[in-house]
């Protein structure tokens, strides 16, 4: 296996650190980012309701496999193709990389079934090879929601070796972005929403209000960002620092399915 780059190996440390509330999210969670090369900030005037800064979240650390497996499931056995891109996520007994898998054995890997079974391998001694494997279902979404039911880690016959990847299994346009919900010039104080999502169907994260230091500047998330110019129906922003790499996890409970830490 080709050792870590230092994106992987920082990704991986955001997450150890990062405090995800068990009690409301499965046993296996997708661990997500926002994207290494920074955002993109609005051109010009912001009017309310509107992004000033936009970062995509994509899968941080991914693997493929060199040939085909098979893993016993609960039901029948699943299979991964060669080639397939798993993703990271974080389980309660470490770091685990998962994929969409099929009940048929010369299927091509897949990324968008509608309902999945998921295949999850494990490296315990970090050794290139995976040791352990097992499957879960997986829920309606083009992101990779994982059931907590199935949770049932098994040692492979045969251990599996893989790769360290630079592809992306879920290139859909997911991203984060940070909404001005009002400007309020009199008070130098400017309301921010976190969202996340596609489209129209992003989901709020965060609602708060800011007021600007005597530069005119605010701290989201690591990012600083400074407002120029604001009236009362929006506001002109420029980056003073982009955004660092932040964790998204992606976990369904009743409320959401985003949570980023920090």
């Amino acid at each position: 296996m080709k050792r870590l780059s230092i994106l992987s190996t920082a990704v991986v440390a955001v997450f150890c650190a990062s405090t995800v509330p068990v009690s409301a999210r499965s046993s296996i969670v997708p661990l997500f980012v926002t994207a290494p090369d920074g955002g993109e900030a609005a051109e010009g005037f912001v009017d309310e309701n509107d992004a000033f800064y936009t970062v995509p979240v994509v899968s941080g650390v991914t693997v493929t496999l060199p040939r085909k497996i098979a893993v016993p499931g609960s039901v029948m056995t699943r299979y991964l193709a060669a080639d397939t891109v798993l993703f990271q996520a974080a389980s309660s007994d470490g770091i685990a990389y998962c994929a969409s898998s099929n009940k048929d054995p010369d299927a091509p890997p897949q990324y968008d079934r509608m309902v999945r079974v998921f295949v999850c391998l494990r490296d315990d001694d970090r050794d290139g090879v995976f040791d352990r494997a097992m499957t879960t279902g997986g829920e309606a979404s083009v992101f990779p929601v994982m059931q907590e039911r199935g949770i049932d880690w098994r040692a492979l016959d045969e251990p599996v070796p893989y790769n360290l990847s630079t592809k992306r299994p879920y290139p859909v346009d997911y991203t984060m972005r940070f909404v001005l919900r009002r400007a309020l010039p009199k008070k130098d104080v400017v309301f921010v929403a976190l969202r996340i999502g596609q489209g129209s169907e992003a989901e709020t994260i965060s609602y708060d209000r800011y007021e600007l230091g005597p530069d005119g500047e605010l701290e989201l998330f690591g990012g600083r960002f400074r407002v120029t110019s604001m009236t009362k129906d929006g506001a002109q922003f420029e980056v003073v620092r982009p955004l660092p790499i932040r964790p998204v996890i992606l976990g369904k409970t009743s409320t959401r399915a985003f949570y980023v830490p920090g």
